[in-house]
């Protein structure tokens, strides 16, 4: 996008470089190439968005952020709010739970920043589907998603006085960490739940979602009597505490998400959920 010179009449409604979402790209993302396009620390366009000298972010808040959040920063871009709410789940869950607020505990129960290093080398990009909870490889790259830096340190989205895409520690650019191949059967795992999230997010209601567990629960016999190894539970990090909660599920409004996806994987039914209707 063009640069807004300083006569311009919206140089005090914008940034000085600005810049359009790619497909699919996180919210976070986006953020963070306008941080580097404009020369800034990681963190001071969404100061900017909210109005702050530094705000500390929590990854929820930029996976599903407010639509406050959301607003601002089209109008900082000058942007459409549907492209920028595009980066976001925010209008999926709208439409999914009935609601005008929608939470990030909606989505998922818990959100890890992982990363495809080979989408920061490409394009200085983080894909939205990356956050989601059962999500480990870059399905595009075929490489597991990292979490980590090489010096040890935990990968975190903004860091003060940290260069934007780089370790706040070691100062490693991500784009240069290593390309771990992901396994194939967790390629074709994933595809599926990838697939599931997005059969939901599109088609799924309030009610289907308040519905399944009684339908579901009909099959435990069968799910029982079918063999299953440990490898394939290691991405549902929090799959001890989702078998506590199914049984309140049906009192809730139907979420999160994650743990209707991950009921689904585990009775090997998301290919149901997985194409067009």
């Amino acid at each position: 996008m063009e640069r807004i010179v300083l006569g311009d009449p919206a140089w005090s409604d914008t940034f000085p470089h600005r810049m359009a979402p790619h497909p699919e790209e996180a919210f976070v993302s986006l953020l963070l190439r306008c941080d580097e396009e404009n020369g800034w620390a990681s963190g001071r366009t969404y100061a900017h968005v909210r109005n702050l000298l530094y705000y500390p972010a929590h990854l929820p808040d930029l996976v599903v952020p407010s639509r406050r959040s959301v607003d601002t920063l089209a109008m900082r871009l000058c942007l459409p709010i549907g492209t920028i709410a595009a980066t976001t789940y925010l209008w999926e869950l709208m439409r999914l739970f009935e609601t005008v607020t929608p939470s990030s505990r909606d989505l998922c129960e818990s959100f890890v920043f992982r990363l495809c290093p080979i989408c920061i080398k490409e394009h200085r990009v983080i894909l939205r589907y990356h956050f989601l909870l059962g999500m480990t490889t870059c399905l595009q790259h075929r490489i597991s998603l990292l979490s980590s830096c090489t010096c040890g340190a935990v990968l975190r989205p903004f860091a003060p006085r940290s260069s934007p895409f780089t370790c706040r520690v070691c100062v490693k650019d991500w784009s240069g960490l290593p390309h771990v191949p992901a396994a194939p059967k967790d390629l074709e795992e994933e595809q599926l739940i990838l697939a599931c999230y997005e059969w939901w997010l599109k088609y799924g209601s309030q009610a289907s979602l308040l519905n399944l567990p009684f339908r579901l629960e009909n099959l435990n016999d069968y799910v029982s009597r079918k063999s299953r190894g440990p490898s394939r539970w290691s991405r549902w990090t929090r799959r001890k505490r989702y078998t506590k909660r199914w049984s309140r599920l049906r009192s809730s409004r139907g979420g999160p998400l994650s743990m209707m996806v991950w009921r689904l994987d585990r009775l090997d039914l998301l290919d149901h959920f997985s194409g067009e209707t």
